[in-house]
């Protein structure tokens, strides 16, 4: 590979995109659509194959256009830099941009385009990254198939333990994870002066890493859920869990009814019927955001959460979806 301190030769190539650290296995290749060149092919074809995946995920992070593009823009620097025995280097371009009769809008293009293509800080797994997300974004999505309320309603039937009952429409009406809902105790239930209950998310999983001060942490619960909670409230003690049933045990459940359900089934149908209900009902269509997410996209600011509490639960309608559900 050229060195790019050094004036720039007629026919010689240079990848002022694709720029990894040579090693004795892999080299550039300087082609501008490529990370590696296995010099060693003959000993190791392994490698080579490896290489090869690898440049074929990071040509898709650009379409061939593009390409076209910057080789077209990288051929003029170069011959420009040949011509004037300059290092092919940032500070060549604004020389080789007024040799150009360009407007000043294509110079600003261009300008762009080199910068980023003499940027020696890209490496090739931020070039390979690329790549794969377009990759990634052409697959199928495959989720779980989502549980129906009638299927909800077999499994709370067939749900022996009247607590385990309880917290299975817990589930369904805060469209949660298991894993979220067998972090809760007691302790996240706070009973109001009128009966209804106010479920505190705190620091289970995955809302943890959210602010503590969100509003969102809270969620209304009114009618015979909020009876039922306040319920198992009094019959469990301080801190006790809500359920012990783990995370495969209601996988298993779901399993048992013979439809393909998993764990991630709950979340998914409670997901979809919220969703429909906020149509039905002309809520807004972010109510269904935030029950599901446990975050509000409209969440109030963490310094007046810290006075409000859980008296913020007033200021949104999610309990109007959770009395739906």
């Amino acid at each position: 590979m050229m060195d790019v301190g050094a004036p720039v030769g007629v026919g010689k190539e240079f990848n002022p995109v694709l720029r990894i650290n040579p090693s004795p296995i892999l080299k550039h290749t300087g082609t501008g659509d490529r990370l590696y060149r296995n010099e060693l092919a003959p000993q190791n074809p392994t490698l080579v194959m490896l290489e090869e995946r690898a440049n074929e995920v990071a040509h898709r992070r650009l379409e061939k256009s593009t390409w076209e593009q910057l080789a077209s823009i990288w051929r003029m620097f170069e011959e420009f830099c040949d011509k004037m025995r300059l290092p092919a280097v940032s500070t060549s371009v604004p020389l080789f941009l007024e040799s150009r009769a360009y407007k000043g809008s294509t110079k600003v293009q261009y300008s762009v385009t080199l910068r980023t293509m003499l940027d020696p800080t890209v490496t090739a797994l931020d070039q390979y990254l690329q790549g794969m997300r377009k990759v990634a974004a052409t697959e199928e999505v495959r989720h779980a198939v989502p549980l129906t309320l009638e299927d909800l309603g077999r499994v709370i039937a067939e749900t022996p333990a009247w607590r385990d009952k309880v917290v299975w429409r817990l589930a369904w009406i805060t469209a949660s994870r298991w894993a979220e809902i067998a972090g809760l105790t007691t302790e996240n239930l706070l009973v109001q002066p009128e009966g209804d209950i106010i479920l505190d998310w705190g620091a289970v999983p995955k809302a943890s890493k959210s602010d503590p001060y969100r509003s969102s942490r809270y969620v209304w619960i009114k009618g015979q859920d909020a009876a039922d909670l306040f319920l198992l409230k009094t019959r469990l003690g301080p801190r006790e869990p809500l359920t012990t049933m783990s995370t495969s045990q209601a996988a298993q459940k779901l399993k048992s009814l013979g439809k393909g359900y998993t764990a991630h089934s709950i979340k998914g149908g409670a997901v979809k019927h919220a969703m429909r209900l906020v149509y039905e009902h002309n809520l807004d269509w972010r109510t269904g955001v935030h029950l599901m997410k446990h975050k509000d996209p409209r969440d109030h600011p963490s310094a007046s959460l810290r006075y409000m509490g859980e008296t913020v639960v007033l200021t949104n309608d999610v309990h109007r979806l959770t009395q739906l559900m």
